[in-house]
Order: C-alpha cells, then sequence, then structure tokens
C-alpha cells in the first residue's frame, strides 16, 4: 500500500511528481463506536464525480460505449448549460450491497469517461469519508469492477472532479431536538425571491432534514446544503443493507450530516483555494479549508445566529429582575457555569451586606426561572447543535 501524502507539486515543470513509500493500511473500522472520538466533528469529502480524457485510459467494458450522456456548454464561457444525471443513461457496476455508475461524458465531440465515487467504496471505512489515507482503497475497488483501467499515479494526477460533497458527522440526543432544530434553521434562512433557492424542510417520521437550494444549480454564491438526520437515513433508506453490514445501526442512531457541495473548480474551487482539478489536489485540502467550505455554505445561507431564551414563568418580574434574569442566561451561554456567573456579576460591590443580598437574589432567580426547566435543556441541546454546525 501506498503513502499518497508524499505527493508533490513540482513547481518548476508544472507537474505532480510522486513520491511513494509502503505504509501500513488503516484498520478497517466497523462500527461508529471504534471511531466516534476520532471522527465526529472532522469533514471529509463523501462523493464526487470523476472525469478522465478517454485517451487517458483503457476501456475493459465495451458496455460503457453505449452509455453516453451529451452536454450542453457556452461556448463562450465553457459553462455547461443543461447536463442530464449520468444515472440517466450509465453503465452501473453492482458490488454486494451497492452499486457504482460509469458514463461518458459527450461535448463537441470530446469524450470523457466519468465516475460517481462515494464513499461506499470504502465499505467499513464509510464513516470515515474519502480522504488521502484511504483514497487507494477507493482507486482498488474501482478497478475491481473492471470497466476502465488507468494507473494509480494517472487516477491521481489527471482524474479531474467535480460535484464535491464535503460532508461532517456530529450527534445529538433526540428526534425531537433534530426536528426543532431544522425548523429553527428555516426561520433562520436568509430570504430569496427565485424559487429554485432557499430552504426546503422535510420533516417525516422516517425521514428528517433540510436542504437549500438547488444541486444541480450549485454556485459559490448560492451553494446546495443539507442537514440531514444520517441515523434515520440508515435505518430506512434502501441503503439499509449497507448500514447493517459496515457501519452498524446503533452505532449512528444518533449522528446527524451536515454535507455542502463544490460545483466545479472554476466557479467553486478558486475560491476555496483548492489549487486545481486534479484529484490529488483535492485530497490535498486541509480540515481548515474543508470546515470552510461548510461555514461558507451556511453563512452563505443562513442569517447571524442569535441565541435567544425565554422565561418559564409568565408572572411579572421587575425590570431589574428581567435585566438579571437576561445577564445570567446571557453567562450561560458563553459556557459560563452557574457559579462563575454569580461571582462575575457581583465582583466589585464593595459592602459585604449588598454584596450577600445580590448572590441570594441571583441564585433564587435562576432557580426558579432557569434550573432544570425543559426549555433551558432544550435551549442548550439546540445550542450545542447549532455550534456543531459551526453556525456563528
Amino acid at each position: 500500500m501506498y503513502n499518497v501524502n508524499n505527493l508533490t507539486t513540482n513547481q518548476t515543470t508544472n507537474r505532480l511528481s510522486l513520491r511513494l513509500y509502503n505504509c501500513k493500511g488503516v484498520r478497517p473500522l466497523k462500527t461508529l463506536s471504534d471511531m466516534i472520538t476520532n471522527l465526529l466533528g472532522i469533514p471529509s469529502i463523501d462523493s464526487l464525480k470523476l472525469s478522465f480524457e478517454l485517451s487517458l485510459v483503457k476501456i475493459l467494458n465495451n458496455n460503457l460505449l453505449d452509455h453516453v450522456v451529451n452536454l450542453k456548454v457556452n461556448t463562450v464561457t465553457g459553462e455547461v448549460i443543461n447536463e442530464k444525471p449520468i444515472q440517466a443513461n450509465s453503465l452501473v457496476h453492482e458490488y454486494e450491497d451497492y452499486n457504482i455508475h460509469f458514463a461518458i461524458n459527450n461535448s463537441f465531440g470530446k469524450e470523457k469517461l466519468v465516475v460517481l465515487a462515494n464513499s461506499k467504496l470504502l465499505e467499513y471505512n464509510y464513516m470515515r469519508g474519502i480522504c488521502m489515507d484511504n483514497i487507494e482503497q477507493v482507486y482498488n475497488k474501482l478497478m475491481e469492477a473492471k470497466v476502465f483501467h488507468i494507473s494509480f499515479e494517472d487516477f491521481l494526477t489527471v482524474g479531474r472532479w467535480s460535484d464535491v460533497d464535503i460532508k461532517r458527522d456530529n450527534e445529538i440526543p433526540s428526534l425531537e431536538l433534530f426536528s426543532h432544530g431544522i425548523h429553527e434553521l428555516d426561520k433562520a434562512t436568509t430570504p430569496q425571491r427565485r424559487k429554485d433557492k432557499g430552504s426546503n424542510v422535510y420533516d417525516q417520521s422516517l425521514n428528517k432534514g433540510i436542504e437549500w437550494n438547488s444541486r444541480t444549480k450549485s454556485s459559490y454564491a448560492y451553494p446546495f446544503l443539507k442537514i440531514y438526520h444520517k441515523g434515520l437515513e440508515s435505518k430506512y433508506s434502501k441503503n439499509v443493507d449497507f448500514f447493517k453490514k459496515y457501519v452498524g445501526l446503533n452505532d449512528i442512531e444518533n449522528v446527524f450530516r451536515v454535507e455542502a457541495t463544490i460545483k466545479n473548480f472554476s466557479s467553486d474551487g478558486t475560491k476555496h483555494g483548492i489549487v486545481d482539478n486534479s484529484l490529488i489536489s483535492l485530497l490535498k485540502c486541509s480540515t481548515a479549508q474543508l470546515n470552510a467550505v461548510l461555514s461558507h455554505s451556511l453563512s452563505s445561507n443562513l442569517d447571524q445566529r442569535i441565541k435567544k431564551v425565554s422565561r418559564k414563568q409568565d408572572t411579572e418580574i421587575t425590570p431589574t429582575q428581567l435585566m438579571l434574569f437576561k445577564a445570567i442566561t446571557l453567562g450561560l451561554q458563553s459556557n459560563m457555569s452557574i457559579e462563575r456567573c454569580v461571582e462575575y456579576l457581583i465582583e466589585g460591590i464593595p459592602n459585604a451586606v449588598s454584596k450577600s443580598r445580590s448572590k441570594k437574589q441571583l441564585i433564587e432567580l435562576y432557580e426558579s426561572e432557569i434550573k432544570g426547566q425543559d426549555y433551558e435543556v432544550k435551549s442548550r441541546g439546540l445550542n450545542t447543535f447549532f455550534d456543531n454546525l459551526n453556525w456563528n
């Protein structure tokens, strides 16, 4: 097995040179419990479209030549105007519990092999997502299909990417809280006038999530973004057998996923700091870069986050008590303990009696209006959910 972390760009020739070293493979991780500490909150590539000039690959399955997708392209800008989904006319290779689509794109008589690759090719490492450490496993599974052949070196350097989905997983304690969260996100969505822009919530018993904009028309200004409950999807989607075998349904029952799309290099990739549209350059993106893609997609679709709290009781309180209530909740939302919050608020009161009286008043207000109440628990849960999204 090779260590592709050592791939470097030769600045003088502007070509990628390869330095491959033997290394031990990553141990297959059969359940999320094996890797939950290391993987939750870490972004990676979930899926992408790879294309290769036909002259650079060897076609092994001639049936592929019957699966051609014609593209309409703007002759001035080179932008794809109309593109049918590859799935509409693709050669499908069936693995045991999943499949991969292959096709040929035809634009002005120039043909390219196109592969829809996703992290199911990683099987037991599915939750890890596609990254530099496991790209050779992806390559080997594609070669196993015997549809085409290309060397591993060329696979990395001449393969061109588009329609990349960046994902990040986190946990949430309940479906009720997730439902509440996606509706709050819907309310916070930046208003849009066009029908293909803005948010779409789906909150059924077996399918919960929210998405923004159109995947086919995703752009840097209007990126496609999706947040969905991965636990539900794994149990009730057509891929349930895959998740049972390679992941473990119980291990991801509380997991939600956020996904953002980088449509192509020319419109999105350059703005995200990706060097070029070779596969190796995409794989070299840092964790910070991938997180920045997700954060950009969130900020492009959502208004600024405002943390809201409300009193549990409807009884009247004095203006001074209301101000103290807001001061306490603001401190708690800033991750201060109630003890630290109280000490901060009474700090500087010179008279010991007044200081003691103020401390007692703050603690009584906390215990009567905040502590242990349902809204406080839900508020903390929602804020954790939004924090995990990096929505600021």
